[in-house]
């Protein structure tokens, strides 16, 4: 979300030399960075910033508040946002071991989405909704309106 809220402004305090060289997402995971994303405490003028949906589609799209592109050739897909922000969490925390990914061994946390990132037009990320949250297995929350699951549909 920093890439929406800041970007733009950043070469105006810095210099123009950070134009290209923000965020750099696609060189450091090519280079073998473990790099984590987030959401964010909602401080300022951003409304979506605790959303992590929106700080994934802030990685894919790379536009600033007024529209602009923020180093275009630093843009990922959207498989390498949502590691950024499950696994690279984890690693983040040092709790790659037992968070981040579905493995046997780890605690099956996991959110249950209304549609599949993968599928829907970068545009429309920042809007897909969570329907059910399990925490190691258990369901905690389910969306108004939604039916929640009984296990055997996620199995």
């Amino acid at each position: 979300m920093f890439i929406q809220n800041f970007a733009e402004f950043l070469p105006t305090y810095v210099g123009e030399y950070a134009r290209e060289r923000q965020f750099p997402f696609r060189r450091l995971l090519a280079d073998g960075w473990p790099i984590s994303g987030s959401s964010d405490v909602w401080v300022g003028s951003e409304q979506q910033q605790t959303q992590p949906f929106f700080s994934i589609a802030c990685c894919v799209n790379r536009r600033s508040f007024h529209g602009h592109a923020i180093a275009p050739t630093e843009a990922i897909g959207v498989l390498d946002a949502l590691r950024m922000h499950t696994l690279g969490g984890a690693t983040a925390l040092g709790e790659q071991d037992s968070r981040g990914s579905l493995e046997p061994g780890k605690l099956a946390d996991l959110i249950v989405l209304d549609r599949d990132p993968r599928e829907v037009a970068d545009a429309e990320i920042a809007g897909i909704a969570v329907d059910e949250v399990l925490l190691s297995g258990a369901s905690v929350h389910v969306r108004d309106g939604i039916a929640p699951m009984t296990g055997q549909e996620w199995r």
